[in-house]
């Protein structure tokens, strides 16, 4: 209730209209104001609530026009970026923007629903073409879906923006050998461990295939460093 006054006092202040979502959740529209604008208002209006009433309250942005949205699509958006300022901790606020569109699309992609994923990721390049984690992530959608070239491409791109980015160079390999080409995958999964020798999806993949290619001896030494990894992760856990 105290939120409520205060938010209905903070909207007729700044020419804004408002409404209850859910329970706990408002929503409130600012013709006149930019994403920008609204950033610092909003800061503002946490700022003034912590301290009068000690509630603590998150807030995402969307800004119109942003691509091909329309205004309709605002509140979905702004709901999107609510998710992303949950990875700030309480009492954060984001605006919507490739890292907004990036978590989207993790999120349906944990779901199983890569075609929606793809779609967010395609989009966040839109908005930003040199996001080397969107390029890594969809190029992995693309893997699995089989589409081994358009992987590739991606994986290739977000390889061209951060050569010592270590993922884009595993998931390169692990797209060569799914398209059965095991040697250009050993090759690629070696180059990934002289860039980061603890990661363990890339020592384990590394040590199966050298066994599988008869290497017995060169993959038992990457299968153990990933025992050794994996087990540091459960004892940080």
């Amino acid at each position: 209730q105290k939120a409520a006054t205060f938010f209905d006092a903070f909207c007729k202040k700044n020419k804004g209209s408002w409404g209850l979502i859910n329970s706990g959740l408002f929503g409130a529209f600012f013709d006149d104001k930019n994403a920008s604008q609204c950033l610092k208002l909003v800061k503002k209006f946490q700022d003034k609530l912590k301290k009068q009433t000690d509630i603590t309250v998150s807030a995402g942005i969307a800004e119109y026009p942003t691509l091909h949205y329309q205004p309709a699509d605002m509140l979905t958006n702004a709901l999107k970026a609510l998710d992303h300022a949950a990875f700030f901790g309480t009492g954060s606020t984001a605006i919507f923007d490739t890292v907004t569109l990036n978590i989207s699309g993790d999120r349906l992609f944990d779901k199983g629903d890569i075609k929606g994923s793809i779609s967010e990721f395609q989009l966040a390049l839109k908005l930003d073409p040199a996001n080397i984690n969107v390029h890594n992530s969809l190029g992995v959608c693309y893997g699995l879906m089989g589409k081994y070239e358009k992987a590739t491409e991606e994986f290739y791109s977000a390889i061209k923006l951060k050569s010592k980015a270590v993922m884009p160079w595993y998931n390169l390999g692990f797209t060569n050998m799914l398209a059965g080409d095991r040697l250009k995958a050993l090759d690629l999964f070696l180059k990934a461990n002289t860039i980061d020798q603890n990661v363990f999806e890339v020592a384990f993949q590394t040590g199966r295939l050298l066994v599988e290619m008869d290497q017995p001896e060169s993959g038992k030494k990457f299968l153990e460093h990933a025992a050794e990894l994996l087990a540091l992760a459960f004892l940080l856990r």
